[in-house]
């Protein structure tokens, strides 16, 4: 069964006519991100938290992580249609 989030996210860029070649992102990019949610959810029933804790650091480091490394780069903006 595939990842519904992958279907959401492909579908977003689909209606504004963009691929994740266009922006410029890793082919995984989509469906990376949904395999942290049955990792979060497993951590907060072990340590008794919300699993959005877990998600919320996860993208935390990850969004920091992503900034620095492209820190140098120019991501040219959409232009209004």
């Amino acid at each position: 069964m595939q990842n519904p989030g992958s279907d959401a996210g492909v579908f977003c860029l689909r209606v504004y006519g963009l691929s994740l070649i266009a922006i410029k992102a890793p082919a995984n990019a989509i469906t990376a991100a949904a395999k942290v949610v049955p990792t979060a959810i497993r951590l907060g029933g072990y340590f008794r938290t919300d699993p959005r804790f877990w998600l919320n650091l996860q993208a935390a480091y990850d969004l920091s992580k992503a900034e620095k490394a492209h820190s140098g780069k120019k991501i040219v903006p959409r232009t209004a249609a």
